[in-house]
């Protein structure tokens, strides 16, 4: 069903055409459809693609529309795709979403790409994340997300990381520390304490290491020494003490990002 361009004004409408369990293509873009979308989408459990970009929704944060979907692929909204319950990608970056974190996106065990970043999320991140295996980019940053990062955090496949502009805590224990994939590692901008993992140096993929801005402390470890693909490290605005190792000095790093070491422990 196309309803694309027609002039479409105010909330879609609770009842009707949410009866229709076996529509499986809704276009309803391009209207100025507003509010936040039926509950009862949970019943057309036959649609397979979903369009309302280019309207005024609200979506909400639970998404309990979807909830019963398990056919839908593909779901457009502002411009952006995402793909639930079967889904390998969810991007909703930059919008107004806000309230905790969705469980159900933990049992899309076929994500690879999960982006929320710069919304209004808050709370812990939830334990169902970490059921993603096939997880290969996580953008979680600029939110209001508190709490640890739990150690059993390890997706193998994961590669890059975000999670900077949060208020996440505690030391780092063991989360990562399987995910030998992993290039990017951005925790800027939290309140994470202890040391930085000795058991970093397998992390042989490791380059971009963002680590300013939270209150680890003790020395900087030599393991760093190991990470031969790394090309960028921020360790400033914590709390380091001792020597710079020089074996640091090896390593293929760029003029800035050696200002940046020599100014940690200055």
């Amino acid at each position: 069903m196309s309803l694309y361009g027609c002039g479409l004004i105010g909330p879609l409408p609770n009842q009707g055409w949410c009866d229709l369990k076996n529509l499986e293509v809704l276009d309803v873009s391009g209207n100025a459809l507003e509010g936040v979308l039926p509950h009862c989408f949970s019943n057309l459990t036959s649609l397979r693609e979903l369009d309302i970009s280019r309207n005024h929704f609200q979506i909400p944060f639970s998404f309990e529309p979807f909830a019963n979907l398990s056919n839908l692929k593909f779901f457009w909204s502002n411009e952006n795709k995402m793909f639930p319950n079967s889904l390998n990608k969810i991007d909703l970056s930059n919008n107004k979403l806000h309230g905790k974190l969705p469980r159900w996106i933990g049992n899309a065990l076929f994500l690879e790409r999960l982006a929320l970043s710069n919304n209004g999320f808050e709370g812990s991140i939830p334990m169902e994340f970490y059921k993603l295996n096939r997880l290969e980019f996580l953008d979680l940053s600029q939110n209001h997300l508190f709490g640890s990062i739990p150690s059993c955090f390890n997706p193998p496949n994961i590669e890059h990381v975000h999670l900077y502009g949060n208020r996440l805590r505690g030391p780092l224990l063991l989360a990562f520390h399987n995910s030998s994939s992993l290039v990017t590692l951005d925790l800027r901008g939290n309140n994470l304490v202890g040391n930085i993992p000795k058991w970093i140096d397998p992390l042989s993929s490791l380059s971009v290491l963002l680590l300013k801005d939270n209150h680890f402390h003790g020395k900087v470890p030599i393991q760093l020494c190991k990470l031969h693909s790394l090309s960028i490290i921020d360790l400033s605005q914590n709390m380091f003490s001792g020597p710079i190792p020089s074996c640091l000095g090896n390593l293929s790093l760029p003029m800035q990002t050696k200002k940046i070491l020599d100014s940690t422990l200055e």
